[in-house]
């Protein structure tokens, strides 16, 4: 069976690094004891009514911690996935591990198959203490498999499809600049001397170059209006990031006109977005961060926690605070209640600002 894997940006310059990474996978999964549903050993943390979320319980209490904190947004990163292809997914596991032996993000994440039914386990590394960066690697594979639901052209094995991941992917973790900084590939691009990958789509999505050159061209659009969910729903009628722009603006040469606005930028490229377009993505995240980390604070003082007489019916203080499971509104107080449920869509709101205040 096809494996899909997002790898940080280090792995594409170090092809021995990449063929030991595919090699542990697939190593595990043919090393899983029959009776593992799963790659790893799981246990169940939450459902949702659409994502069932595990963790690997080798990884502690830290591997629990984190678990938890991505649990608070985990149904709502799969509606926002949904809602920038505008296509009804199929239930999912995600399941989070010590992919790749890390416990630090950098392991990434893979699934197999291309699609829900044969893709519908997503494996991710445990960022330990960094939610949002596992909540990005959910992004990356869940998009794909929306892709071949979709079915317009983004092709998940493709140049195409894996820099539409790893956008998406970025937007929904702190921004190109956020928790999935050293997944960038759009630099590796430019230092290639920014070949043409508009016309034409690399078949395979390991080509850090081509990559590179799809996600700046997403980040471009953008910065000219088109929301993430418009340049998604777009899709590549024929097979290609030409298409993707014709089928948004009507217009034909898109080549001439991308390069012509890069090679008038005044840094070069140094990033995944040269443009800023998604510059106020970072700020619509912090507190998804903090309060993930003020969870993640609770839950470990509350291991400490002998007893509280305030504590309903004898429970112990710590016991109460777990069941009531609290949300970023319990942990920053006030009006936030609804935080954790608001964000997303705040984050699409700004995409909408951009589309009305960025040159066209």
């Amino acid at each position: 069976m096809l494996i899909r894997v997002t790898l940080p940006t280090h792995y594409h310059s170090e092809p021995p690094a990449r063929a030991r990474a595919f090699a542990r996978v697939q190593c595990r999964r043919r090393r899983k004891p029959p009776a593992h549903k799963f790659d790893f050993p799981t246990e169940l943390v939450g459902m949702t009514a659409d994502v069932r979320l595990y963790y690997d319980p080798q990884l502690g209490q830290r591997g629990m911690d984190l678990a938890q904190q991505v649990k608070l947004n985990v149904e709502q990163t799969y509606v926002n996935c949904r809602n920038y292809f505008a296509i009804a997914g199929q239930p999912v596991n995600v399941i989070i591990a010590p992919v790749n032996n890390q416990t630090d993000g950098t392991g990434g994440a893979y699934h197999w198959g291309y699609n829900f039914d044969t893709g519908g386990e997503l494996y991710c590394d445990a960022a330990f203490g960094n939610p949002l960066m596992t909540n990005g690697l959910i992004v990356a594979e869940l998009t794909e498999s929306f892709m071949d639901a979709q079915n317009k052209g983004w092709d998940c094995g493709g140049s195409n499809g894996e820099a539409l991941s790893r956008f998406l992917a970025e937007l929904e973790s702190g921004g190109p600049a956020g928790a999935l900084a050293a997944f960038a590939t759009g630099p590796v691009w430019d230092r290639a001397g920014r070949p043409n990958r508009i016309d034409a789509t690399a078949p395979t999505d390991q080509d850090a170059i081509s990559i590179g050159c799809g996600i700046v061209y997403l980040y471009w659009m953008m910065s000219k209006g088109y929301t993430a969910a418009q340049i998604t729903q777009a899709g590549c009628p024929d097979g290609s990031l030409a298409s993707n722009y014709t089928a948004l603006t009507g217009a034909t040469n898109p080549w001439k006109n991308f390069s012509a606005a890069v090679a008038a930028l005044s840094g070069g490229v140094t990033s995944d977005d040269p443009w800023r377009a998604a510059a106020g993505v970072a700020l619509q995240h912090s507190a998804y961060r903090r309060g993930a980390d003020r969870l993640g604070l609770i839950r470990r003082l509350g291991r400490f926690i002998r007893h509280d007489d305030g504590a309903a019916c004898g429970e112990h203080a710590a016991d109460a605070v777990a069941d009531r499971d609290p949300g970023i509104g319990d942990l920053d107080g006030g009006d936030a209640a609804h935080l954790a449920d608001a964000l997303p869509q705040r984050v699409h709101a700004v995409h909408a600002v951009m589309q009305r205040h960025h040159w066209r």
